[in-house]
């Protein structure tokens, strides 16, 4: 999955997994996920199997639907780079170590 060229593709390549082991962390069926998100079974299955991206649209009914917040998936799926910001308890930007 390692593509130095395009990390992004990295990141996106992971979110159809990491959905997936949502999915099953919560012992939900497609067919439950689907009628809970409004998203039908066929749509779930594509991004968990690799065959097509999940759009903004598909996301935010899932996370809600797993109880997470919108860049779980993609966090998830790259971590972040040593020294990148992130949000502190207070929601300020911070330096990653420091």
């Amino acid at each position: 999955m390692d593509n130095p060229d395009n990390p992004a593709e990295d990141v996106l390549a992971g979110v159809g997994p990491r959905l997936r082991a949502l999915r099953r962390a919560r012992s939900a069926t497609p067919a439950a996920l689907a009628n809970e998100t409004g998203l039908t079974a066929s749509t779930l299955s594509r991004p968990e199997n690799g065959k097509l991206r999940p759009t903004l649209e598909q996301l935010l009914p899932l996370d809600r639907a797993h109880g997470v917040p919108l860049d779980d998936p993609v966090a998830a799926a790259h971590p972040p780079a040593a020294g990148a910001a992130i949000r502190a308890d207070d929601g300020a930007a911070d330096q990653a170590g420091g």
